[in-house]
């Protein structure tokens, strides 16, 4: 278990920390360290090459954290400490690198065939993007296009979202979907994709709402999609659209 899953250093920000729980039921060793990636047109995660490390704006040169390895007895917690140390000479902007928690094995599973010995050395790990901005807030999300879609072999509408950025500042917060049917004035929340990270890198991307009880009709009626922000955007609308039903 880590908590937060998102760690954002403003102007002011000077420490946050981290906290790792050992929630297994077995002493575990855990590497911390930085990973350099970015977010695809898919807005899936790939690692920086090194071409690409020359022109990304990483935060890791900016930011120490303490300990750098942790052995924790089941249920233990361990505080992990990010200290910002900017630049005078930093552009204004956003900075960002990923802090990855691997999970050392502390076994070795052997597997024998035919006289030969194989060892599996499995290492779980988990990252959360740390930013660090330099600067005002500066992005501005609309929700570009709304589409259903159905499939005979599904018993749901698939609700998909597509929104736009601009801005070099990240966005965070959830999509969230209501549905009003026709004569009535009493809004249903009907899907939610929480932890929604609009990076600065993406332009544009495309998510699927996920149902949060069983699925209704949407054949009639009006569709409210917002993407609703969290953390240091907490309470605000981000962006949000209605669209008839038809």
């Amino acid at each position: 278990l880590i908590s937060p899953t998102r760690i954002a250093f403003n102007d002011r920000d000077r420490m946050h920390t981290v906290t790792l729980i050992n929630s297994g039921k077995k002493t575990n060793s855990y590497r911390i360290e930085w990973v350099e990636q970015k977010v695809n047109k898919q807005g899936s995660y790939e690692v920086l090459t090194e071409q690409e490390l020359t022109d990304f704006p990483i935060a890791s040169p900016y930011i120490r954290h303490t300990p750098r390895q942790v052995t924790l007895e089941p249920g233990e917690r361990q505080v992990i400490k990010l200290l910002a140390r900017r630049a005078n000479d930093m552009q204004n902007g956003e900075y960002r690198s990923h802090l990855t928690f691997t999970a050392l094995p502390d076994t070795r599973q052997e597997e024998t065939s035919q006289g030969l010995s194989m060892q599996l050395n499995l290492l779980m790990s988990y990252s959360i993007p740390v930013l660090l901005r330099k600067g005002e807030l500066n992005a501005v999300a609309e929700i570009a296009d709304i589409q259903l879609k159905t499939n005979p072999n599904k018993p749901m509408t698939d609700i998909f979202v597509t929104l736009s950025k601009r801005g070099t500042t990240s966005l965070t917060g959830s999509i969230k979907a209501y549905y009003t049917a026709p004569g009535q004035n009493n809004e249903i929340h009907i899907g939610t994709l929480n932890g929604f990270n609009f990076f600065s890198e993406s332009q544009i991307l495309t998510k699927q709402i996920i149902w949060v009880d069983q699925p209704i009709d949407l054949s009639a009626g009006v569709l409210r999609i917002a993407y609703e922000g969290a953390k240091e955007f907490a309470g605000q609308t981000l962006a949000e659209k209605r669209v008839a039903v038809k």
